[in-house]
Order: C-alpha cells, then sequence, then structure tokens
C-alpha cells in the first residue's frame, strides 16, 4: 500500500546517478565502492566468487565424505560383527537339536574319544565346520558340582588353528561373561573372550533331554584374526568408495566451476556496465537455473532503471498506484483527456468536522486526519478502488477506472461496510487509550457518511502539461457526493443510489432498506437512495 499525506505529495526515493559512485553511510560519512574496470577478470584469482564456492564445497564435501566413509565403516563392521552373531547363534541352536544328549553323557574321560557317541559328534562337528570355515571349534561342556567349573565332554577344532581340548578336563566358565546363560537359552558373547585356546567370539545354546532337561551345551568360536581381517575388507571396500566418490566430486566441481563462472563473469561484466550509465545493456542469458533467473531479472532492472526517469517526472503527480502503472505503461504519461467509462463512485466525509477542527490544534487535526485517511485507504484499495482526490476530511475514490472491474459496485459497497466497520472498531481503541488521543481532546466520536452512485464518468488527466493530475469527471460525481451529504437528513451513515443497487448480489442488496426518491442539490432529476 501507498502511504499518503492530506497534501497529496509522494516521496520517492530515487536512484543515485551512476556516475556517482560512493554511499552514504548512517554516520554521515562516505563510503567509496571500487568497481572492477572489467569484471570478472580483474579480480584477483582467490577473490573470485566461483573459486571460493569451489573451494568452500570442497572442505564441505570432504569433511562430509570422511564422515560417511568413517560412518560407512562402523555400520560395515557392526553389521558383519552382528551377521557373524547371528550365525553363531543359529548354528550352535541347530547343533543342540541334533546332538543326542544320550550320547554327550556317555563322555566323561579322555579314554571316551574312542567311543562312537564320541565319534558321532565330532562327525557332526566336521560337517559343520565345513559349511562355515570361520568356525575354529566346536565343543560340548558339561557342568560338575563345583560352581563355575565345567568339563569338556567333545571339542572339535580346526586343523592348525588351535588345540582340542580332551574329554574330562576343566573349564572355568567365569572367563566367558555368557556362558551359564548358555545353559538357558541360545545367546552369543557380545565381546571377545581370551583363555589359553586363544581369543575368540562365541556363541552357546543348551542341550536338553526329551523332557527338557539341561545336561550340557554346545558352544562354537570364531577366532579374532576372523574378525579382524573381515574388517579389512570393510575397510579396503570404505576406501575404494571414497577415492572414486573424491574423484568423481574432483570432476564434478572442476565442471560446476566453469558452469558457474561462465553467468556469473557475463553478470558481472553487464552490472558494471550498468554501473557506468549504460543502462541499455543486457545479459540475455538464456538459461533455465537460478543464473538464468538472475539474468533476466537484471535486465528487466536496467529497464526499470531507465523508467525512473518517468517516474522522477511523473509518479508525484499522481495519487493512486493504479494510475502511476497506468501512465507508466504508456509512450507519454503526460497525455490530457481520458474516456468514457460506467464506474461507481464513492464519496466520504466525516461529520462535525468543522467542530472538531475548531477544538483541536492544527497538528492534532492532521494527525487525526492521516490516521483516519491510512485506516480507510487501507480498505479502499483492498477493496481495488483508486483514490482521486482527498478534499478536507473528504475521500473521492473510484472503482472502475483506470482498471476496469465488471463488479465495481459491488466493491464499492463492500468497501463501504467495511470502512464503517473499521471506523468503529478504531473509535473504541481510541476511547480506551490512556491517551485518549483526540478525543480526549474534546472531539466527539468520529462517524464516517458515504455516499456511493454507479454511473458515467470522463476518466483521465486534467490540468496543464506542467502540472496534471488524474480525475474523474461528470455527473456521477456530483451526485455521489449530494448522496453523501444526503445522510445528514435521513440520519444514515451509508447510503447507495438505486443505480448501484441494481448492480449488487443478492446477498449484498438483502443488507440495503429503501429510503425513498429525493432531490438533491444542484440536480433536476431525483434520486432513489438506500442504505447499507
Amino acid at each position: 500500500m501507498v502511504k499518503r499525506d492530506t497534501t497529496k505529495a509522494i516521496v520517492m526515493e530515487l536512484p543515485v546517478h551512476p556516475a556517482d559512485q560512493t554511499l552514504s553511510t548512517t554516520a554521515g560519512t562516505t563510503q567509496q565502492i571500487q568497481i572492477p574496470a572489467h569484471g570478472l577478470a580483474q579480480l584477483p584469482f582467490w577473490h573470485q566468487f566461483h573459486v571460493r564456492m569451489a573451494a568452500l564445497y570442497g572442505v564441505v564435501l570432504f569433511f562430509i565424505l570422511t564422515l560417511m566413509g568413517a560412518t560407512f565403516y562402523y555400520i560395515g563392521v557392526q553389521h558383519q560383527v552382528e551377521a557373524l552373531q547371528s550365525r553363531l547363534r543359529t548354528a550352535a541352536t541347530t547343533l543342540s537339536h541334533e546332538i543326542r544328549p544320550e550320547a554327550v553323557l556317555a563322555l566323561n574321560v579322555a579314554d571316551d574319544r574312542q567311543t562312537p557317541e564320541y565319534r558321532e559328534l565330532t562327525d557332526l562337528f566336521r560337517r559343520v565346520a565345513g559349511d562355515e570355515p570361520q568356525f575354529v571349534s566346536i565343543y560340548v561342556l558339561r557342568p560338575t558340582e563345583r560352581s563355575n567349573i565345567l568339563f569338556f565332554a567333545a571339542d572339535f577344532v580346526i586343523p592348525g588353528r588351535t588345540t582340542a581340548a580332551t574329554v574330562g578336563e576343566e573349564y572355568d566358565a567365569r572367563q566367558a561373561v555368557r556362558l551359564k546363560e548358555g545353559f538357558l537359552r541360545p545367546t552369543v558373547e557380545s565381546e571377545f573372550t581370551t583363555d589359553r585356546w586363544g581369543t575368540v567370539l562365541s556363541g552357546y545354546a543348551p542341550i536338553r533331554t526329551a523332557d527338557g532337561k539341561v545336561v550340557a551345551l554346545v558352544g562354537i568360536d570364531v577366532a579374532e584374526d576372523d574378525v579382524a581381517r573381515m574388517k579389512s575388507d570393510v575397510r579396503k571396500v570404505t576406501f575404494g568408495i571414497f577415492g572414486f566418490a573424491a574423484l568423481c566430486l574432483s570432476i564434478v566441481a572442476w565442471f560446476v566451476g566453469g558452469n558457474i563462472r561462465r553467468p556469473l563473469g557475463q553478470i558481472t561484466d553487464a552490472t558494471t556496465e550498468i554501473a557506468a550509465g549504460k543502462l541499455e545493456t543486457r545479459v540475455h542469458i538464456r538459461r533455465v537455473d537460478e543464473f538464468g533467473i538472475l539474468g533476466r531479472h537484471l535486465d528487466e532492472m536496467a529497464a526499470g532503471l531507465g523508467e525512473r526517469e518517468i517516474i522522477r517526472s511523473t509518479f508525484g503527480r499522481f495519487v493512486s498506484e493504479d494510475v502511476a502503472r497506468l501512465v507508466l505503461s504508456t509512450h507519454d504519461g503526460t497525455d490530457l483527456g481520458g474516456e468514457e467509462r460506467i464506474v461507481t463512485v464513492l464519496f466520504t466525509d466525516l461529520a462535525n468536522y468543522s467542530t472538531i477542527s475548531e477544538k483541536l490544534s492544527p497538528a492534532d487535526v492532521m494527525r487525526l486526519l492521516n490516521t483516519y485517511f491510512g485506516l480507510m485507504v487501507e480498505i479502499l484499495e483492498r477493496h481495488h478502488g483508486c483514490v482521486i482526490d482527498f478534499a478536507g476530511d473528504g475521500i473521492l475514490c473510484v472503482f472502475g477506472a483506470p482498471n476496469a472491474a465488471p463488479n465495481h459496485a459491488e466493491q464499492a459497497v463492500q468497501a463501504a461496510v467495511e470502512m464503517q466497520a473499521e471506523l468503529a472498531a478504531a473509535n473504541r481503541v481510541w476511547e480506551r487509550a490512556e491517551t485518549k488521543l483526540w478525543h480526549g481532546q474534546g472531539a466527539a466520536r468520529l462517524q464516517m457518511r458515504i455516499g456511493i452512485h454507479t454511473g458515467a464518468v470522463i476518466a483521465g488527466n486534467i490540468g496543464a502539461r506542467s502540472r496534471l493530475k488524474y480525475a474523474v469527471i461528470g455527473d456521477s460525481v456530483n451526485v455521489a457526493s449530494r448522496v453523501e451529504q444526503l445522510n445528514k437528513e435521513l440520519e444514515t451513515e451509508t447510503l447507495l443510489t438505486e443505480e448501484t443497487l441494481i448492480r449488487l448480489s443478492v446477498l449484498l442488496r438483502s443488507r440495503t432498506a429503501p429510503r425513498g426518491e429525493h432531490n438533491i442539490k444542484g440536480r433536476v432529476k431525483t434520486v432513489v437512495v438506500h442504505s447499507i
């Protein structure tokens, strides 16, 4: 929204002339802007944007790749270890169901290694180890009468990897954290354990009789060396992926750097030319990315800068944004004359304004009007009204010009209803304010009268070549003004004529009430009015 004061003057910030390359600072000093004479090529290598961006992205991507590599390695190792633990648990569980408890109970001393039961177990273990090369030892442990002391009923090892325990040889269960849990359910050690047979990761499962009694447990070991080789394999894959990704990123960075440098150089050179006053300069970047958008906006900006001189000489003569856009869209915005249109004219006035002005100081009157106009104009513009003039405390607004609007009558009446509601709400706020504003200084509640009429006008520029204004001329403007004044006689706030009423929607028309036919000053024909 464009803010307006009662003098209808519009103050604009005009661009500094291109030849003047200094900017005023808040402290009142100036800062010299150094613009390279030949654009991007004149900048030191490290000061060039694409170089800094490539370096920044390179550092960030290297950090991200390193972090991703470490994460990949950690997750990969964890996954491999968890998969190994799962295989240990599954194999131990399967073996516990295949082992006959009777065969285990028959093995108690070293000489039992020659029995068929021992060969039965070792043959079973050999078959399982053949399917899982990482299993270095499979054994069966039985409890003793002493706490934490177990003894081997069978032990199968991969030749050359470790030595086998003899039948009846004791084992201290305190060396393995979860071994005792293996008598209750299938379980796997979370950490490597070390004993005289080496450092291993173990899985266990209970061996039960037909009636569910646990008589032993079967254990399976994986050597730490095998896990270390597995980690080494994961590390090699990680470094391979890291190296390939770094190579790809280097190639992409080189390509992207060149792809940035070219349009950036074009834009930099163009802005240098524009800063030197060559406002006809255009970039013409035919791309669909951000540089394309930036280039098009730069071209539009250059064209806009050329229009600023037109704005400097013409914009201050107009009040409405719609009028300003209309003027700037024509080759000569200062042509006198206009065109006939059917529009809706809205005229407002404050009741007892003369009394209010008498009781308040000029400064307070100015403050009152600026506050009042600020509220009302915002509503009018929201409903696409074009504010033509401020006449003292009055507002002249037209709907349907300069921009055509098929529902201009509806827009005007809706704006009037909202204006009255806004003023009523503002009065309540002003009365509650501690300072009481002008209400506390002797002024009564603000009351607004509105007159609305629809009819033909001539809309266009009026005045002289040196000073002109956009205006609407015709009997319809006079009728709206007289209808506004008729509110005083009928003790109403908002009146609209029959010509406006017939153009309203059914819903809005239902909110009106007939107020009869009246003669108005300066006009032979009578008007039929309705309140809302």
